[in-house]
């Protein structure tokens, strides 16, 4: 009876497991189309969703996990099989899901090795199969006569094939031939058994199975197995078969373009021109052109196939340098199909078979050819009238005069490299005449010009580069050849011995000017320069001609036209920042012509530049120097007067520059400053005023200067800069008026930028030698102990605070008027201290000894705070609130993370926990409450707020949800004297 029942039992848990496991099986082939909604061949489609993804396989995991549980307890139960079956499927979704993950890894890691940041390639991941085909082997070999065995070697065979066994899968297809025969699986078998025997080479068994499978023509596999069918014949050249077989599969679209492409890795469009290629190469082997024509006739093929076949065999023929039966195609494809879209592209074939020919005139003919049939306004242009066909027909035209001009250009250059510069014009001009599209024929025209300028034809040289210029302007050359010409032309005006006045008109600025020149050769220099400023007004050399023709209209007394060009350069050399040379030359160009005009103020500026500029190199004597510099400094101070210090500070700045050694030169200096200031550029001004400081030391105003540029860096927030302008000045004389104030000042810009150091030297040295301004003193001695507590010396820093505590009472109590803010700072100050020390000391064993010192701190930290709060300084009343209130949260939160009693039990440790919660930890935390409570009502009754209160304010919102349920508050009494810490905490 027992044993009954208990049957009863296992029967019902194993009904109760299996249905989990189906029914999990179930929802999850349902919600990932696992294998239902595609051919079993194909793989799923690729995760897009990277996040369903890891869904997914969280669930495959669980169902797995079922499956493989299930298999363990019941190894014989009838629903085994059907279990492994599935787990078999479902094993390989995971390993592709798995995949996908790892193939994301692989790529980023391959993504680092390729750009050299990692030494090795990593490991390509491949699909794992193992699982899947090793649950099949277990079911074939353990349940023999199970009724689904067909499907189980099904997804046996498949899974050998796509783990690359194909023998081993073709032998488990073949089985499901013999025990099967009516499998409504035979034909993808069919075409699968083909596959292995196709890629072993047993072309002639691939053949067998592959005819099998398209003796049904609306199987899924049909239209792959006819191409492999014909791909086998042509290996085995048998290229009849393969033609007729070929041209089958091609002869119908619909066929083709639902072919599953994917399974043999290429795309339709692939395909019918791989199909057109292998008809093209048999018809090549077998019968040729003869055969192809009646195959095709008889086949009563469209004309879009004929010509795509026939032009593939010409190609064939070409590529083997058949060139004639090439040409026999090309020349009947181009006269029976004048307007076929590919029509330029076989005459440009044509064209290819003359040029390896040899064949130069026949070669030429093509160009001409294409050139003629298919030009923009042919009429297969009109029959084609797309751009991309256009575009194709100019850039054959382009390609095939490339082939033909390149042994042209070639053997000119080697007549320029041997010298033989008469050959070498000849062939450059020949080029550009006949070759004027190609992307050379500026270069081959340039090249003829320099090789005229080298046998000194200038004239002619000239010429050349003009046409360069206006045939191919823009180009890369253009400024070399307009330059070049002007060259030629001031050649020849050196060589000319008549002079013969003319005339022309010089364009520059919107403006034309009447030249009268003295020369032809003059003239020509002129007109060269005037167009080469026109052509390229922002080149290399544009500077350089802006010169030249300057020099010349300067030689002609053309005034006008000459200060603009100058002006122009100059305006060029300053922008582009060219140098002494040219600028030297442009303003001793100026100089001479405002000299010529009785310009003498405006001569006298421009000889001034020279003589800066260049210095020694400008022959001016010392006298006119120092008129120059007097006249410069007056220049300055009208500016100065009229209130335009921009203007100003730069005048007294040029000045500063060119005579800074001389009294001049130090007055130019500081007033430059000055202005500079005056006008808001105070970043320049503070530079020369330290550069004053440096430059004249003796200088009365040197202090001044000194004191103006701290101040202007302090203003800018440049603290070093201006505190080390402090400490010269202090430095200079300690024991000036002004030492004490520059020293305070000095301090506090090294605590701005935190050089925590020289800030407690510095006040140090204030409080020690100028103790007459108490309040001064006060401050300078907190802010030595707040920079020994910045860099963590809390024994100097507690040292010189105490003593700042005790000066500050005493003041107190001679009635000294000093403010109580540094005095409670201070005390906050040595309070935080207390407080990381506090945080320092842990309770490990021993607790009682380690308690008990931090209990001592702990004491001297609320008195240090406490004490804060009696000056009563808001901000750090509220702060010294909000920290007792942490100290008392820190202090709990160390008392509970403390370690347990040793060798104590489990329960005896949560009693533990308890205890000390209960009577340590959490009327801690009550009191922190308080505090923050309070600080929350003091921010009421005064109406302010700061961070202190935030923060107070956060935490009671915060600690009222640790505490239980029965956790009080404070009594009234406890809390209105909260301010008040007895000694006993």
């Amino acid at each position: 009876m027992k044993r009954m029942r208990r049957n009863e039992i296992l029967n019902h848990d194993t009904r109760i497991s299996v249905y989990f496991v189906l029914m999990s099986i179930f929802l999850l082939s349902t919600s990932t189309s696992l294998l239902q909604s595609q051919p079993a061949s194909r793989e799923p489609e690729p995760v897009v969703n990277k996040i369903d993804a890891k869904d997914e396989l969280v669930r495959l995991n669980e169902i797995i996990s079922q499956c493989e549980r299930t298999i363990a307890l019941y190894p014989q139960s009838d629903f085994t099989p059907t279990t492994m079956f599935q787990l078999s499927k479902l094993s390989l979704r995971r390993e592709k899901l798995l995949f996908e993950f790892k193939l994301d890894k692989f790529l980023a890691v391959l993504e680092r090795f390729d750009k050299g940041i990692l030494k090795e390639e990593p490991q390509e991941p491949k699909i794992d199969f193992t699982k899947s085909i090793q649950l099949c082997e277990d079911i074939l070999n353990n349940f023999k006569d199970i009724d689904f065995r067909e499907d189980v070697l099904y997804w046996y065979g498949l899974c050998l094939f796509e783990n690359s066994q194909r023998k081993e899968a073709a032998d488990v297809f073949k089985t499901i031939l013999q025990e099967f025969p009516r499998t409504e699986y035979e034909n993808e078998i069919n075409f699968r058994i083909g596959e292995y025997f196709f890629d072993a080479q047993d072309y002639g068994k691939a053949i067998q199975t592959y005819s099998k499978t398209i003796q049904t023509w609306n199987n899924p596999f049909f239209a792959m197995a006819l191409y492999k069918l014909a791909w086998s014949y042509y290996k085995i050249e048998n290229y009849s078969q393969s033609i007729s077989t070929f041209f089958y599969l091609l002869g119908d679209l619909d066929m083709i373009d639902s072919l599953n492409c994917a399974e043999i890795g290429r795309s339709n469009v692939d395909l019918r021109e791989e199909s057109i290629d292998y008809i093209a190469i048999c018809f090549s082997e077998y019968g040729e052109l003869p055969l192809a024509r009646k195959f095709l006739s008889d086949t009563k093929c469209g004309a879009s196939y004929k010509t795509q076949i026939l032009h593939s065999l010409a190609d064939v023929y070409r590529k083997r340098s058949y060139y004639d039966k090439a040409l026999a195609i090309y020349h009947e494809l181009l006269k029976d199909f004048p307007f076929y879209s590919e029509a330029p592209e076989i005459q440009k074939s044509v064209f290819e078979c003359y040029n390896q020919q040899q064949n130069e005139v026949q070669a030429l003919k093509a160009r001409e050819n294409l050139v003629r049939r298919f030009g923009l306004k042919s009429a297969w242009a009109a029959k084609n009238p797309g751009k991309e066909q256009r575009d194709k027909v100019t850039e054959y035209i382009k390609s095939i005069d490339f082939i033909l001009a390149t042994p042209v250009i070639n053997k000119a250059d080697e007549m320029l490299s041997a010298g033989k510069l008469e050959p070498a014009i000849k062939i450059y001009r020949d080029f550009v005449r006949n070759f004027s599209r190609d992307e050379r024929a500026p270069r081959a025209l340039f090249n003829a010009s320099e090789c005229l300028y080298e046998l000194k034809q200038y004239h002619k040289a000239a010429r050349h580069y003009n046409l360069f210029v206006k045939k191919y302007a823009p180009h890369e050359l253009t400024e070399d050849a307009a330059y070049n010409r002007i060259i030629c032309y001031d050649q020849l005006m050196r060589l000319e011995t008549e002079k013969k006045p003319d005339t022309l008109i010089f364009s520059f600025a919107r403006k034309k000017y009447p030249v009268i020149t003295e020369s032809r050769a003059q003239k020509e220099l002129l007109t060269a320069c005037n167009e080469f400023l026109i052509i390229v007004p922002k080149g290399e050399k544009t500077v350089e001609i802006l010169l030249k023709s300057a020099e010349q209209l300067a030689k002609l007394e053309q005034y006008p036209p000459c200060e603009n060009l100058l002006h122009a350069a100059v305006s060029a050399i300053t922008r582009r920042n060219l140098g002494h040379q040219f600028y030297t030359q442009a303003a001793s160009l100026i100089a001479q012509v405002s000299y010529k005009q009785n310009k003498f103020k405006e001569a006298e500026k421009w000889y001034a530049l020279v003589a800066a500029s260049a210095g020694d190199s400008v022959n001016l004597t010392e006298n006119s120097l120092k008129m120059m510099a007097s006249s410069r400094y007056k220049i300055a101070e009208n500016l100065m007067a009229k209130g335009d210090s921009a203007k100003a500070a730069l005048e007294f700045e040029r000045v500063a520059l060119r005579y800074g050694k001389s009294e001049i030169g130090e007055r130019s200096t500081f007033e430059a400053a000055v202005q500079h200031e005056k006008s808001g550029n105070v970043q320049r001004a503070a530079k020369l005023f330290e550069l004053f400081a440096r430059r004249y030391p003796e200088s009365e105003h040197v202090e001044q200067s000194m004191l103006r540029a701290a101040r202007i860096r302090e203003s800018l927030g440049n603290w070093k800069d201006a505190a080390q302008n402090y400490m010269k000045i202090y430095n200079r004389n300690p024991g000036s008026e002004m030492a004490p104030t520059v020293l305070f000042s000095a301090g506090m810009c090294y605590e701005n930028c935190g050089y925590w150091n020289m800030v407690a030297l510095i006040f140090s040295k204030y409080h020690t030698n100028y103790p007459n301004d108490p309040t001064k003193v006060i401050e300078a001695m907190f802010k030595e102990g707040q920079a020994y507590y910045a860099q963590k010396n809390y024994a100097d820093a507690v040292r010189v605070l105490n003593r700042m505590l005790y000066a500050h009472q005493s003041l107190k109590e001679k009635n000294v008027a000093v403010d109580d803010y540094y005095a409670a700072q201070a005390k906050f100050t040595m309070g935080e201290i207390d407080f990381q020390k506090f945080k320092m000391i842990k309770l490990n064993p021993p607790f009682e000894a380690n308690m008990q010192r931090k209990q001592v701190v702990f004491n001297e930290m609320l008195q240090n705070y406490t004490a804060t709060t009696k000056y009563e300084i808001a901000d750090w009343t509220t702060a010294s609130f909000f920290k007792i209130a942490s100290a008392f949260e820190t202090f709990a939160q160390d008392i509970m993370e403390s370690p347990s009693p040793e060798g104590a039990t489990k329960e005896q440790v949560k009693a533990y926990r308890a205890t000390i919660w209960e009577k340590l930890a959490k009327p801690l935390k009550v009191k922190a409450l308080d505090y923050y409570q309070a600080n929350d009502r003091l921010a009421t009754q005064i109406s302010m707020t700061n961070e202190w209160i935030q923060k107070s304010r956060q935490r009671i919102s915060e600690l009222s949800g640790e505490l239980t349920d029965n956790t009080q508050l404070s009594s009234s009494k406890q809390t209105a004297n909260i301010t008040e810490v007895s000694s006993q905490n």
